[in-house]
């Protein structure tokens, strides 16, 4: 009868390791969910504003996505055009003293955002199946 206990922790070792590799795999995934939600974003927006008084002014709708190991950001703006093509963009989202705002970016944002949430729910999964699976 033998006097103490063994235990094996091999499999849970390795286990560890993969789900440490998820981490490595995230920031590629992110980034194309967030690259394609933000383009979607940029033309749900532009697409509001051509139904505007100014439909020149979806021309200034642009997007701009970095990502690094940690972390991954989208910027949707109106930078693209003349200042006053911008600044119609920009008093149609927000509204003036006289001109209650029309938030169309806000309304572009909220309409993809469940694509958002789904695109980035798959990019966790894959990274999660490629992880476990390395």
């Amino acid at each position: 009868m033998p006097d103490g206990i063994e235990f094996d922790f091999a499999d849970l070792t390795r286990l560890a390791v993969q789900f440490s590799n998820v981490q490595n795999e995230i920031p590629s995934g992110a980034k194309r969910a967030a690259t394609g939600s933000a383009f979607a974003v940029k033309k749900a927006w532009g697409k509001n504003l051509e139904e505007s008084a100014v439909p020149a002014s979806a021309s200034t709708i642009e997007y701009t996505v970095t990502a690094d190991d940690q972390s991954v950001e989208a910027v949707i703006e109106t930078v693209n055009g003349t200042d006053r093509l911008r600044g119609y963009a920009w008093a149609r989202e927000y509204g003036s003293l006289t001109v209650p705002p029309a938030l169309d970016g806000q309304r572009a944002l909220a309409a993809t955002t469940a694509d958002f949430e789904r695109g980035m729910g798959i990019a966790g999964e894959r990274a999660l199946r490629r992880a476990l699976n390395s």
